[in-house]
């Protein structure tokens, strides 16, 4: 378990101030690499070994306001194994009040195959705590094909997109998910996000972004046509700013 406080910078809100998905996204990524480190499970340690951490679930919830120049403080823990998933945990305060909390799933993959390696086989003591805790449910199957879907375009991946694993990291999907949103973001806010992150995309790969708005959240399905396989799913959930 870890947790470290960060601010807020101007780069990480959005016009209406707010703090953006992707802004809390890498400083979560960031303290989970930290945590990993704790235990010896650092990248270039586990590179050597041939493994990397792929996430595949991501549930994130904001039910406080943050925003620039805040000090919030972030806390993440594996919680379980489940199968072949590392459960990870985060809890976001600001002002010793609970502001945000995301659910996780990981898995560990062979870099040079891209095959799943079963935890058993993971050569590091990572600790699960198996606490108590609500976590954020992300549903099995997200886009719901009963609503009123549109074609919204189509995103080439970019170098700017990519990571240490060679792919579009995790932080880009839910800023594609903004990107072509078919809510006006001025009026509106996001407050819960939910990705399936299917199969990875690569450098040059052009995704081909279906888009359905429901009431209360928009959900966006998300093909590879380069590679012909789905890409991720995500499913965002808005509600109206204050006046």
């Amino acid at each position: 378990m870890l947790e470290k406080a960060y601010r807020i910078n101007s780069y990480d809100v959005s016009p209406n101030g707010l703090v953006k998905v992707s802004a809390l996204q890498k400083y979560m990524q960031q303290l989970a690499r930290e945590d990993c480190n704790s235990y010896g499970a650092t990248y270039t340690n586990m590179r050597e070994n041939n493994m990397v951490f792929v996430i595949t679930k991501i549930g994130l919830e904001i039910t406080g306001e943050i925003r620039s120049e805040d000090i919030i403080t972030i806390r993440t823990f594996n919680n379980q194994i489940l199968g072949v998933h590392f459960i990870r945990e985060y809890e976001i305060f600001k002002n010793d009040e609970k502001t945000a909390a995301a659910s996780t799933y990981w898995v560990l993959i062979n870099y040079d195959k891209r095959n799943v390696i079963r935890p058993k086989n993971f050569i590091y003591p990572i600790k699960s705590y198996n606490k108590q805790i609500d976590s954020i449910e992300i549903p099995r199957k997200i886009f719901n094909e009963n609503g009123s879907e549109y074609n919204a375009g189509k995103r080439k991946v970019v170098f700017s997109d990519l990571d240490e694993n060679n792919h579009l990291n995790n932080c880009v999907y839910s800023d594609i998910a903004l990107d072509y949103s078919p809510i006006d973001l001025n009026k509106y806010s996001i407050n819960k996000t939910l990705i399936n992150f299917v199969n990875e995309a690569r450098l040059n790969d052009e995704l081909n972004i279906s888009v359905i708005k429901g009431e209360n959240s928009y959900c966006l399905n998300v093909y590879n046509d380069t590679a012909d396989r789905p890409c991720f799913e995500a499913e965002l959930f808005f509600t109206q700013n204050k006046l």
